[in-house]
């Protein structure tokens, strides 16, 4: 059997391939390169007329057909001519590592595409004109459209994606939230099955009521599991949401800590909430104004350092708009567009915050779909849509206004003010808020 060969240069291991598809013209069904991967150009267009003729099925295994046809399609003579093309025979060893050298062609070509772009970015950043952040952004989205930031083909066959779908369904039945991130509320948890890669799901409500609580617990919950977490805060700075964490950890009163009337048993507790936590993979962007460009931009960035669990945004209406000429409803919709979009590139749940009408307020019910602030895109973008509505200091419900993959109802939780953080109610909690009310619509398991 050959042994693999070992060419030290890129025009090697083009020449190698030529060869290869002359000998045995089905290697072009085997190989994914194009002309424009190629170093030498006489020998990217000979790649191109045979891939033609191939698909036309005009290729055979004659070689002095090829020549011809190479010949008669303004291919460069250094390539068909009798001496030349039989060299290009012998390098390809018969055709059968041609796939091992379509490889490092193509590695080779990106390679070179990635010098370009970084020579060019660099002499940008230095030149001053635009913010790093924004070089930063413009960069990662050429990378992509260039295809070199590692995505896998948006184009797959049944068999590949039908092999990922059984794939998933095994790892969930061994473990249920393996393939995506999980609210921490057992009810909700139960009912939606988690939040898949993905998936964009609004969390919704008006000021005040803890949907930033809820979230930031959510995120706690995912990354003691393992699982590494981006919070992009535009309202809170990174100190306010990590101390809410800490109070709620250590059973400390926030509102102790903001009167400055903690004791020193409360720093204790803190103290140790904090060495418990220091190696929770939670991080923050303290973004007080940003683009969803720039939160794309720096997703992406803490992914390539390590896989995302989850990505949360705190909150969709504090984003600046991209074009501060359109109306608002059209920047709304550019943004979840824009983060439905993200969460499918980097396959991993998006929990973005919204914010609600005054409507269910003023008139005193229960949120709706229709309440979601700015634009109805809101409700066309998401996968799921969670509204929370408190009905007393210590209670409340989870709404799901909109569930892609399931039912909509509600879920009965409760508030604990001094550890800003929901959970379920008990047994006993649950039989009392039932008591006399046969109008809730209930999603078949919840009141297990």
């Amino acid at each position: 059997m050959n042994q693999r060969p070992d060419p030290t240069t890129t025009g090697e291991h083009e020449a190698a391939l030529i060869g290869s598809i002359v000998v045995r013209p089905s290697v072009l069904a085997e190989v994914e390169v194009d002309q424009f991967d190629f170093l030498c150009p006489e020998l990217g267009h000979a790649f191109a007329v045979l891939r033609d003729h191939y698909d036309a099925g005009f290729l055979t295994t004659d070689y002095a057909q090829t020549a011809y046809v190479l010949e008669f399609s303004d291919v460069d003579e250094s390539v068909w001519k009798p001496a030349q093309l039989a060299k290009l025979i012998h390098e390809s060893s018969g055709g059968i590592w041609a796939k091992y050298h379509a490889q490092k062609i193509k590695l080779a070509a990106q390679v070179r595409k990635q010098q370009v772009l970084l020579e060019r970015w660099s002499a940008e950043l230095l030149s001053g004109a635009l913010q790093p952040i924004e070089v930063l952004e413009r960069f990662t989205a050429e990378a992509q459209s260039l295809g070199l930031t590692g995505r896998k083909s948006e184009v797959r066959g049944f068999a590949e994606i039908a092999r990922d779908v059984l794939a998933d369904l095994e790892a969930r039945r061994n473990d249920r939230s393996s393939v995506g991130a999980v609210s921490g509320i057992r009810r909700l948890d139960e009912t939606t099955g988690g939040w898949l890669q993905g998936e964009l799901v609004i969390l919704a409500a008006r000021p005040g009521v803890g949907k930033t609580a809820l979230a930031m617990q959510t995120a706690l919950h995912n990354a003691r599991k393992g699982r590494r977490v981006l919070v992009c805060s535009l309202e809170m700075r990174d100190r306010e949401l990590i101390q809410r964490i800490l109070c709620g950890e250590a059973g400390v009163d926030s509102r102790r800590l903001r009167a400055g009337t903690w004791t020193d048993g409360d720093f204790d507790q803190l103290r140790q909430a904090e060495q418990a936590l220091a190696e929770t993979p939670i991080s923050v962007y303290d973004a007080s104004s940003a683009t969803i460009e720039r939160i794309a931009a720096m997703a992406r960035v803490e992914n390539s350092r390590g896989k995302l669990g989850m990505l949360v945004v705190d909150y969709l209406q504090l984003l600046d708009p991209t074009n501060k000429r359109d109306q608002r409803v059209e920047q709304i919709a550019h943004q979840s567009r824009r983060l439905k979009s993200l969460a499918k590139e980097l396959e991993v749940p998006v929990l973005c915050l919204s914010q609600l009408n005054r409507e269910s307020e003023k008139q005193k019910r229960e949120p709706q779909l229709s309440d979601l602030r700015d634009s109805g895109s809101i409700e066309q973008d998401a996968d799921m849509v969670i509204a929370i509505h408190k009905t007393g200091d210590e209670d409340g419900q989870l709404h799901v206004l909109k569930h892609r993959a399931g039912s909509t109802g509600y879920v009965k939780v409760k508030w604990d003010g001094k550890a800003t953080r929901y959970s379920d109610p008990t047994e006993l909690d649950t039989t009392a808020f039932d008591q006399g009310r046969t109008d809730r619509k209930w999603v078949s398991g919840w009141d297990s």
